[in-house]
């Protein structure tokens, strides 16, 4: 179990935690030139992570033989080949689609894809058999992939969601109020004045929402986990304070609604996963 756990967490950590955004944008560019060579760069990280993780693990647990290391480095290496596959046939179908529903669905498939490839891979490495059976070395390991699901991969799989759903950086006000205006010394009449205002949110550079995200859900985690679910409703509390003038806008009301409760989903959900996985 622990190789198998390794494999997943050398995976979510090069796919996730380690990309750049200029990775990203270089494995979607539209020249091929680039795109490959950055499909390239993306699967030697995997590889490279993979083989530290499994050879340490080989050593430290007594299994590391010479013919078994190259057996074991080649299954890595094919691992880390499909990585470039199956991000290369991603790309060229998310050209065709443009729901986000297909998109998230092309996301989810692409990592269970991902997934896939390594439990079929796990049974060629050494001696290593695949149990269910958990040890504090695998419980800790699982921890830390259930961790970078709630944060890293959650950030990125609702960004996919809710892109279309995000609403402009200002909002525009127009309030209209009757005036009394003296037109002579015993004649009085009225008149509406419309005024208008703008509220400008400008966007954040350095990526602040999503990482309160990120905070917000591994908080939520953490309280599910220790049971303090009265928690839960400081967390938010405090959240909803900074965007408080932003509520006057309903369009960004309906969205920050929808993303709070879905990161709630999801915070909760991994919460009882990680209560489930230490307690076994």
């Amino acid at each position: 179990m622990s190789i198998l756990l390794l494999l997943i967490l050398a995976h979510l950590l090069a796919d996730f935690v380690l990309q750049t955004n200029r990775q990203v944008r270089e494995r979607n560019d539209i020249s091929s030139s680039i795109r490959h060579k950055a499909l390239l760069q993306h699967a030697i990280i995997h590889f490279i992570l993979s083989s530290l993780f499994i050879l340490s693990w080989l050593w430290i647990d007594n299994r590391i033989e010479h013919p078994s290391i190259w057996m074991t480095l080649l299954v890595i290496v094919l691992v880390s080949l499909s990585h470039y596959v199956i991000d290369w046939a991603k790309y060229h179908i998310k050209q065709l689609v443009h729901s986000q529903k297909l998109k998230s669905l092309i996301f989810i498939g692409d990592q269970l894809l991902h997934i896939a490839v390594i439990f079929i891979a796990v049974p060629f490495i050494t001696d290593v058999e695949l149990t269910i059976q958990f040890s504090t070395f695998d419980k800790l390991i699982g921890l830390a992939i259930l961790i970078i699901l709630n944060t890293s991969v959650a950030s990125y799989f609702m960004n996919i969601i809710l892109s279309k759903l995000t609403p402009p950086n200002s909002m525009t006000q127009i309030t209209e109020e009757e005036v009394e205006v003296k037109e002579t010394d015993k004649e009085k009449s009225s008149q509406r004045i419309k005024t208008k205002s703008t509220t400008s949110y400008p966007d954040n550079t350095d990526q602040t929402g999503r990482y309160i995200g990120m905070l917000e859900r591994l908080l939520i985690m953490i309280l599910v986990f220790s049971n303090s679910f009265m928690g839960i409703t400081i967390v938010l509390a405090i959240k909803s304070i900074t965007r408080f003038k932003q509520f006057e806008d309903k369009r960004f009301s309906e969205y920050y609604l929808i993303g709070t409760l879905l990161s709630i989903i999801i915070a909760v959900t991994i919460g009882y996963a990680a209560k489930l996985l230490i307690n076994s």
